[in-house]
C-alpha cells in the first residue's frame, strides 16, 4: 500500500494550487509592506545585474568588465545565477525592488516544487501535500528568505531536494534509465557550484546509490552520473579558468571556513530553535511529536511504516552530515545576527520539514489516533506560519497595499556601494582608471557617482586633498555630487568626531567643502542607517557655514533607514526641530528622488 502510495504521482493541479497559495501568501505579504527587502546583499547582486544590462545595451563601448568578474563575489554561483536572473528582469520591468521580489518568487517557486517533489519521491503523495503546507506556512526566517533574491542557502535548497529525489529513485530502482543518472549528476555538479552547503546531500545521495546500486554504475549508468557532473559543473570549471582559485574560496579564505568549535556552533542552533517564544516553543513540540511518533510507528513495524523506514534513514542520515559540516566548518553566522541566523541552516529545516511530512504520511494512513496526531500536529505548523505571517504583514503597513507595490515597482533595486566595495579591488589599473571605467555605466550620475567615490577612497592610503584630484580628473563635472560619497573617508571616526572632520575640511579646495560637508553629514554614526543614531546625530551642534549640507547628509542618511516607509520618514520629521526640519526634509525627498526609477 505504502509503495504503491509513493509511486502514485502529485497531481498538476494540486502543485498549480500549492504554486498559487505560495505566490498569494507572498504577495500578501509584499502589499503589506513587510520587511522582507531589506539586506544590502540582495541589492549589491542587482548593482551587479544593473552593470551586466548597462554593457549588453552599450554594444562593446561600456565598462568592458568580462562577464567572470562581474558577480558579487566570484565563488558564489548560486549568487551569479540569481544576478543574471535579474539581468532578465531589469531588462523587461527595470531595476527595481519589485524585480528583485520577482526573481525571488521564481526561485522560491522552484524550491516548492522540489519539495513536492522529493516528498512524494521518499514517503508518497500525502506527504508531499504536508511537506507544501509547512512550506508555504513557514515559520518568520524562512518566510523572509523566500522572497530574498540572494542566490545562495535557501535557493540552494533546490538542488539538495533533487538529489535526496534523485538518490532514492536510483536507489530503490524505480526507473533505471541512464538519464536519471545523468540528472543526478548535472544536479550534483551545479548544484556543487551553486553552494558548497549542497555537498552534504550530494555525499547522501551518491552514497545511496553506490549502497544499493554500486554495480550498475561500472557500465552506462557510471559513464552518465559523471558525464551529467561534468555538464553541471561546467559554469565552475569556467569561473576557475577565469577566477582561478578565487572562484573557490570563500571571501578569500578556505572552503571550510577554518577552525570552529563543533560542541558551541550546535549549542547555539539549539539555543535559538528552542529560544523562550511561545510560538518557537509550540512549533518545535508539534514537529518533535509528529517525527517521534512516526518513528515509532516505523520501529513498531506496521504495515504503512514499513515501507517508509528506509526514506527515514536516508533523510535522517543527509541531516547528520549536513549538522557535521555546519558545526566544524566555520560556516554558522554569529548568533547575533537575529532572524538571519537561520539562513544557512536552511538545509536543516528543509530536512525536518521532510521527516515531518513522511511522519504525518506514516500516521495518517495509520487512522484512529496516530491520524488525529498528525493532523494535530501539522494545524499547529501551519498556524504559527500564519501568525508568524500576520506579524510581519502588520508590522508593515497593511493599510496602503497600492502605494506599497507602488514604491516597490519604482524604487531601484540596486545599490552600487557594497558591490563595487567587492568589484574595485579585482579589477586592473589605477584608481583614476577604475573610476573613469565604472562611470560609463549607464545610470543615473547622482545614483552611482558618490557611491563610486565612497568605494573607491574609504580605504584608501591617499590624502583628501589627493582623493579630491583625482575625482575631478576622472569624473569631471560630475566630481562635485561623487564628493558627498566620500563619507567615511573624510570622517573616519564612523561619526564620532564631526569636530575633526570639519577641521580637515581645511586643507580641501573651497570649491569642494559644502559637498563635504553633506559627506560628513552622510557619515552620521555608523554604516547603519538606525533611526535612533540619526536622532542622536542631530543631537550636536554645527554652525554655519556648513550646517545646511550637513543636514542635507543627515536627510539622505533617514531615506537609508527608511527606503520604503515614507510614513515613518515623515513622522520622524515632524519630532525635529523647526530649525532643522526644513533641510532634513530636502535631504530626504532628494534622496527619494535619485532612487525612483523613471
Amino acid at each position: 500500500m505504502g509503495a504503491a502510495r509513493r509511486l502514485a504521482r502529485v497531481r498538476p493541479k494540486t502543485v498549480l494550487s500549492f504554486v498559487a497559495l505560495l505566490l498569494a501568501t507572498r504577495v500578501a505579504l509584499l502589499a503589506a509592506g513587510a520587511d522582507v527587502h531589506g539586506y544590502g546583499e540582495e541589492f549589491a547582486k542587482g548593482a551587479a545585474a544593473r552593470l551586466i544590462l548597462s554593457d549588453l545595451r552599450a554594444h562593446g563601448a561600456g565598462t568592458g568588465i568580462e562577464l567572470w568578474n562581474t558577480p558579487y563575489v566570484l565563488h558564489e554561483g548560486g549568487g551569479t545565477m540569481a544576478t543574471l536572473a535579474r539581468v532578465a528582469v531589469f531588462a523587461l520591468v527595470g531595476p527595481s525592488v519589485l524585480a528583485n521580489k520577482l526573481v525571488a518568487l521564481a526561485s522560491t517557486t522552484l524550491v516548492l516544487v522540489a519539495l513536492l517533489a522529493a516528498a512524494r519521491e521518499l514517503f508518497g503523495v500525502r506527504a508531499a501535500a504536508f511537506a507544501g503546507l509547512a512550506f508555504v506556512f513557514a515559520p518568520e526566517a524562512f518566510l523572509r528568505f523566500s522572497l530574498l533574491s540572494l542566490g545562495t542557502h535557501f535557493e540552494a535548497a533546490f538542488f539538495v531536494l533533487a538529489l535526496l529525489a534523485l538518490g532514492a529513485r536510483i536507489g530503490e530502482g524505480r526507473d533505471p534509465r541512464a538519464r536519471v543518472h545523468f540528472a543526478l549528476g548535472v544536479c550534483a555538479g551545479l548544484g556543487a557550484y551553486a553552494s558548497l552547503i549542497v555537498l552534504p546531500a550530494i555525499v547522501a545521495a551518491l552514497g545511496r546509490v553506490v549502497f544499493q546500486r554500486g554495480r550498475e554504475l561500472l557500465g552506462r549508468a557510471g559513464a552518465c552520473l559523471v558525464a551529467g557532473a561534468l555538464v553541471g559543473a561546467a559554469p565552475w570549471i569556467w569561473m576557475v579558468r577565469n577566477a582561478g582559485l578565487d572562484a573557490v574560496r570563500i571571501r578569500g579564505a578556505n572552503p571550510t571556513g577554518g577552525a570552529a568549535d563543533p560542541v558551541r556552533a550546535l549549542g547555539i542552533l539549539a539555543e535559538r530553535v528552542f529560544a523562550p517564544d511561545a510560538s518557537r516553543i509550540v512549533l518545535v513540540a508539534a514537529c518533535a511529536a509528529v517525527v517521534l511518533t512516526g518513528a515509532w510507528a516505523c520501529a513498531r513495524g506496521a504495515a504503512p511504516a514499513r515501507s517508509h523506514a528506509r526514506e527515514f534513514v536516508y533523510v535522517g542520515a543527509f541531516l547528520a552530515l549536513f549538522l557535521a559540516a555546519y558545526a566544524s566548518s566555520g560556516f554558522a553566522l554569529h548568533p547575533d545576527a537575529a532572524w538571519f541566523f537561520f539562513l544557512r541552516a536552511t538545509p536543516a529545516w528543509i530536512g525536518v520539514v521532510l521527516l515531518v511530512a513522511g511522519a504525518a504520511a506514516v500516521l495518517e494512513e495509520s487512522g484512529g489516533s496516530p491520524r488525529l496526531l498528525a493532523r494535530a500536529g501539522l494545524g499547529v505548523i501551519v498556524l504559527v506560519g500564519i501568525v508568524d505571517a500576520a506579524r510581519l504583514a502588520l508590522d508593515g503597513r497593511p493599510g496602503a497595499p497600492v502605494a506599497n507595490l507602488r514604491l516597490l515597482a519604482t524604487t531601484q533595486g540596486y545599490d552600487w556601494s557594497e558591490y563595487l566595495d567587492k568589484l574595485l579591488p579585482r579589477l586592473e589599473g589605477s584608481v583614476e582608471e577604475k573610476l573613469a571605467r565604472i562611470a560609463r555605466v549607464d545610470d543615473d550620475p547622482a545614483r552611482l557617482d558618490p557611491d563610486l567615490a565612497q568605494s573607491a577612497f574609504e580605504h584608501a592610503d591617499a590624502s583628501l586633498p589627493r582623493a579630491l584630484e583625482t575625482l575631478h580628473r576622472a569624473l569631471g563635472p560630475r566630481a562635485d555630487q561623487a564628493i558627498t560619497g566620500l563619507r567615511f573617508f573624510v570622517h573616519p571616526n564612523f561619526g564620532h568626531d564631526p569636530d575633526a572632520a570639519f577641521r580637515a575640511l581645511a586643507a580641501a579646495p573651497e570649491r569642494d567643502r559644502p559637498a563635504l560637508a553633506e559627506a560628513i553629514g552622510r557619515a552620521g554614526l555608523g554604516p547603519r542607517f538606525r533611526p535612533d543614531r540619526i536622532e542622536k546625530q542631530l543631537e550636536r551642534a554645527v554652525e554655519e557655514p556648513w550646517r545646511e549640507r550637513w543636514l542635507l547628509g543627515a536627510g539622505w542618511r533617514l531615506y537609508r533607514a527608511f527606503p520604503l516607509r515614507p510614513d515613518r520618514a515623515r513622522e520622524f520629521l515632524a519630532r525635529r526641530p523647526e530649525e532643522q526640519r526644513a533641510a532634513l526634509e530636502r535631504g530626504w525627498s532628494d534622496a527619494a528622488e535619485r532612487a525612483r526609477i523613471r
